[in-house]
């Protein structure tokens, strides 16, 4: 969500109230509040107090003068509005649980709830999707996974970092890239001289599946690490279907 401040709140000005933030109160090099200049105010009793009402999490920038200044509300912060020379963006955070905490600027080791086993469904899915994909038994054990799944401020693409090991202790990383490039499908960026590594606002929008940092594990042989990442809304989900059904009629099973 995102709304500008109240306007010609100048007439509720006092000496005891509400915080009422305004463009001094932003910085130019960080996120945070400079309040050694502040102003309160005596809420009026209208809607618009509510529209402007700040909450944890909420990123604030200046629209009007110096525009870009910023801020960002800390956890258990005062009861405060901001005026019309200032913004407000919010991420609204997901129904379905009990406890909301900021998503900007913030990284959440929870997807969907939280089981008994310590695991959320969301960690429970990757270990035994990944085992049915494979092995076509969600419960196969002779493939092992393991996995913490984090929310992050990114509008579209997963990204995974992966840990895996190959039966050929020889194999080397070149082995790993020559392989992951051949595989139809994916794209191998794996520069680390010019940085060049996936990242999800490249991937958004595209059907291919992106791969580097490919890199052996010195402690054990045979183990190697990499990072992925793919637009989890098209080659997550309506791409793959696509490709699973082109699949299949070439090689005459449908």
């Amino acid at each position: 969500m995102i709304t500008s401040g109240s306007r010609d709140w100048a007439k509720y000005y006092a000496e005891t109230g509400a915080l009422f933030l305004r463009m001094g109160n932003l910085s130019k090099n960080s996120f945070e509040l400079r309040l050694n200049n502040i102003q309160r105010v005596q809420l009026p009793d209208k809607a618009e107090g509510t529209r402007t009402a700040l909450q944890t999490g909420d990123l604030l920038f200046s629209i009007t003068g110096e525009v870009g200044m910023l801020g960002l509300i800390p956890d258990g912060f005062e009861t405060a509005y901001i005026n019309q020379h200032t913004a407000m963006l919010r991420f609204l955070p997901a129904k379905g649980d009990k406890k909301h905490y900021p998503l900007a600027f913030n990284l959440l080791p929870q997807i969907d709830v939280l089981e008994d086993s310590g695991y959320s469904h969301e960690e429970w899915k990757m270990i035994h999707e990944t085992k049915k994909i494979m092995l076509n038994d969600m419960n196969a054990k002779d493939i092992k996974v393991t996995a913490t799944c984090v929310r992050v401020p990114v509008p579209i693409s997963h990204g995974e970092s992966v840990y895996f090991t190959v039966e050929d202790e020889t194999a080397t990383a070149q082995d790993i890239k020559d392989a992951v490039a051949a595989f139809p499908g994916n794209v191998l960026e794996d520069d680390i001289k010019h940085q060049i590594y996936p990242q999800p606002i490249n991937a958004t929008g595209k059907r291919e599946t992106f791969v580097g940092r490919i890199r052996p594990d010195y402690e054990n042989k045979g183990a190697f690490n990499m990072w992925i990442v793919a637009d989890n809304l098209l080659k997550g989900a309506a791409w793959n279907t696509v490709e699973n059904a082109e699949y299949l009629v070439k090689m005459n099973l449908l």
